[in-house]
């Protein structure tokens, strides 16, 4: 006979029932209709990404140095700027891939920092979120501060 819910630690209760389960039992609302909802859209969002950084990686190639310095420093630039873009779509799809890991595993919509359920708002807009909403701020106010530091500046 299996042990009542209640009885069970959040572990076990990830293991025999699955994210939802946890979710609802810490006031999350995160349902398996839901999770399935959300993991179509990571796996769109994951196609889109990945053809974006396909169709772009071939703009960083560096030229036969052709036309005049004006032409060359305006190249450099824009490689500067694809190489950014492609680094932010990567970071991205490592995101996504992490999240729909999480998915299988059970674990979706759970805050990698503080254990608590993210609100299932926020994983409507930003399904690959690892954060809640709480520890995103928190983590964004430490590298404003570190960057801060870095340039020279005072942490406000």
């Amino acid at each position: 006979m299996l042990a009542p819910q209640s009885s069970l630690s959040k572990s076990e209760r990830m293991t025999r029932s699955g994210h939802a389960e946890i979710s609802r039992s810490r006031g999350g609302i995160v349902t398996n209709a839901e999770t399935k909802h959300l993991e179509v859209a990571l796996q769109a969002k994951r196609q889109e990404i990945a053809s974006k950084i396909c169709g772009r990686v071939g703009d960083l190639g560096i030229g036969c140095g052709e036309g005049d310095i004006l032409d060359r420093i305006q190249s450099m630039a824009d490689r500067d700027e694809t190489a950014a873009m492609l680094s932010r779509l990567s970071s991205t799809l490592v995101d996504i891939d992490r999240s729909l890991r999480a998915m299988s595993e059970g674990s979706y919509g759970v805050c990698t920092r503080c254990g608590e359920p993210i609100a299932i708002k926020r994983l409507q807009v930003i399904p690959w979120a690892a954060y809640c909403v709480r520890c995103q701020e928190r983590f964004e106010s430490a590298n404003e501060c570190t960057r801060s530091k870095f340039y020279g500046g005072e942490a406000a």
